[in-house]
């Protein structure tokens, strides 16, 4: 039983070697919602610490029966979008450390699709994921319903509506590059940005949305980890025609905004 589901077809084929390894050939069952999982691999004990290092395949109808719905998901990512999902990876997995390297994930028949690298670690005793990815199609309208975006939109304080960044108990490192984003009848091509989250705190910096299009970058942070919150923007552009002088001037023209609620004295995050 995972997550309160039945797993049902369970298969494990072994074969024990010397020096302590044991070869998955494969391991491999099916779980709720359409789920199946294979694996294959090594189990190695020889040096002390047992480490699993071999190739992983999931497939489902949606990733919650996986990854079951916790509080702080729930606010944050609706995953009914995903009607079906596949994805493949090597594994190597260590009691405190886990690798998914050379990862792929299809969703709903090629709608999107996703490579790259995910570590996990327990570092200073708390969960800690990194990871950089490619996204082959992003479209903005749809993903600001799924990741519930509308409501930090909305009239209100932003600062209270993202006080449950104070209940996170890990910390994330993301690079994500897109090959096109989507937005109503535009299109933008080889967009990326940095993503940090962690207790109190959400940043997003070396933004860059179509650099063919123009050569733009900002940075964004959210940081109520202290007495005072901070809320910083920074947009810097090249050649934006923002007003009629902008687009008659001959030279190119930088342009900077800074905005922040703290004093200046304590933005050395922007």
């Amino acid at each position: 039983i995972y997550k309160n589901s039945p797993l049902s077809d369970l298969n494990i084929y072994l074969s024990s070697h010397n020096h302590g390894q044991l070869i998955f050939n494969p391991i491999s069952f099916r779980f709720a919602g359409n789920g199946k999982f294979h694996a294959n691999g090594e189990l190695n004990s020889s040096g002390g610490v047992p480490k699993f290092a071999g190739k992983i395949s999931l497939s489902g109808d949606n990733p919650k029966t996986i990854l079951g719905q916790s509080p702080s998901r729930r606010r944050s990512v609706n995953l009914d979008f995903i009607k079906k999902f596949n994805l493949y990876s090597d594994l190597v997995l260590l009691p405190s450390k886990m690798d998914l390297n050379n990862l792929f994930v299809n969703i709903n028949d090629k709608e999107a699709e996703i490579s790259g690298d995910l570590s996990y670690a327990i570092v200073n005793k708390k969960p800690f994921f990194k990871g950089d990815f490619r996204v082959n199609n992003f479209d903005i309208e749809n993903q600001i319903k799924n990741f519930n975006i509308t409501k930090y939109t909305n009239k209100g304080s932003l600062i209270e509506k993202v006080f449950w960044l104070n209940d996170l108990s890990y910390e994330t490192s993301m690079r994500l590059g897109f090959d096109r984003i989507n937005y109503g009848e535009e299109e933008f091509f080889d967009s990326s940005l940095d993503l940090e989250i962690k207790r109190g705190k959400i940043k997003l910096s070396n933004v860059v949305i179509d650099p063919k299009l123009h050569n733009s970058r900002a940075n964004f942070l959210i940081d109520i980890s202290q007495e005072t919150p901070k809320l910083i923007l920074n947009v810097s552009a090249k050649s934006l025609s923002i007003s009629s002088d902008l687009r008659k001037s001959e030279k190119p023209q930088y342009i900077s905004c800074l905005l922040y609620t703290s004093d200046a004295a304590d933005e050395e995050d922007s």
